[in-house]
């Protein structure tokens, strides 16, 4: 997975709203397109395994892992995209 720079800027923008919270990936369900991926701010658990992904606190759930593997979060005019650069969904 990969955050850009102007994805960054509006996630941190997010945190420091919401102090003390992180950036949490899941995985919902599995569509036609392939799988669900939900994106939440949330508390940090004790046993989560925080990853920084340019400079961002995540934690991605073991399920969501593999399926995160093509996947941009960016920013598209003020609204956060995600990209998906092996999706093959028609």
């Amino acid at each position: 997975m990969k955050i850009t720079d102007s994805a960054k800027v509006f996630i941190e923008n997010i945190m420091k709203v919401n102090e003390g919270k992180i950036l949490r990936i899941s995985q919902t369900s599995s569509g036609c397109c392939g799988p669900n991926v939900n994106f939440a701010l949330d508390d940090a658990k004790i046993e989560d395994q925080v990853q920084i992904i340019n400079d961002i606190q995540v934690v991605i759930e073991p399920e969501t892992v593999t399926v995160l593997n093509n996947i941009i979060l960016d920013l598209d005019e003020e609204n956060l995209v995600i990209l998906n650069e092996g999706s093959s969904c028609c």
